[in-house]
């Protein structure tokens, strides 16, 4: 996109912008620009989906959005840039006719449809097959088409996360090398979103979980404030969100925005992969709210 720069790009700016345009709705877009406001920047994000995180739960999506409109990030959802316009030294973005809207910034930032620079290794020739998204295709012991070739990490069609790359490469390691062959198990790796304050994931969202589940999916929200706050004056609340099998009462996923959300979720990811229901999650008498399906 004209005059849109990359993320490498704008930390190799000489003078800090006062207002940044961030094009893109997901994690990566997102704690870019709570690190940017943080530094006294104002920050616009102009996001194609009806909200941000799109993949994550909706009503933890919702959760981060109420957070950055109180730390006057604004966003612009359901929305696309037409075109950008050079005017002196600022930039005037043109959005979609549904937010007829004119932004003046100093910078705009691309921060959307991350893929593989695959473009120039010619991998079919050599035989290797690729996804639609421009992606290796590897199977479950990251092999690729070719069966003396492995792959790992970003190049992947699977999770782009540092921690899960190199436990593909431990895997790798154990498999190819120490006559000890496993594959990775994907469910239940718990995610951090390094928002502000943070939010963290576990395990299914509420729309996963009634594909799979149907009907029996109950839900239940808390929001709290902290002890870390309980004896001052600041307002900040936690909230935590539990998906959970009606039946069994088995926790299928954990979704909470606050201090600390990421910690809080690793503990809670072991929890889960032994079994944790409801009842050893919330004991007898905690004020939970139950959700209406969404």
């Amino acid at each position: 996109m004209d005059y849109a720069i990359t993320v490498k790009e704008m930390f190799c700016l000489k003078k800090q912008p006062q207002h940044i345009a961030i094009i893109g709705g997901d994690y990566i877009a997102i704690k870019t620009a709570g690190s940017l406001k943080n530094l006294g920047i104002q920050v616009s994000i102009i996001n194609e989906n009806e909200t941000i995180l799109k993949d994550y739960d909706a009503e933890m999506s919702l959760s981060v959005q109420a957070r950055m409109m109180s730390n006057n990030i604004e966003s612009f959802n359901n929305s696309q840039v037409k075109f950008i316009e050079k005017k002196a030294n600022k930039f005037n973005l043109y959005l979609t006719e549904e937010n007829q809207n004119c932004l003046t910034v100093d910078n705009v930032v691309y921060l959307k449809d991350y893929t593989p620079n695959l473009s120039h290794l010619s991998l079919e020739k050599a035989g290797f097959e690729t996804t639609q998204s421009s992606a290796i295709l590897v199977d479950e012991y990251s092999k690729t088409t070719k069966s003396n070739v492995f792959g790992i990490g970003d190049c992947t069609n699977r999770m782009k996360l540092t921690p899960v790359a190199i436990a593909e490469a431990n895997a790798f390691v154990d498999t190819v090398f120490g006559a000890n062959p496993h594959a990775m198990n994907y469910e239940l790796i718990p995610i951090a979103v390094s928002t502000i304050p943070e939010a963290a994931t576990v395990g299914m969202t509420e729309a996963q979980a009634r594909e799979k589940f149907g009907e029996s999916v109950q839900c239940y929200r808390h929001e709290f404030k902290p002890l870390f706050y309980a004896l001052t004056h600041e307002s900040e609340k936690t909230f935590i969100k539990l998906v959970v099998e009606g039946q069994t009462e088995r926790v299928l996923g954990v979704h909470m925005v606050g201090e600390f959300a990421s910690e809080i979720i690793q503990n809670i990811a072991l929890a889960l992969k032994l079994g944790a229901t409801k009842r050893d999650l919330v004991p007898e008498g905690t004020p939970v709210l139950p959700v209406e399906a969404t």
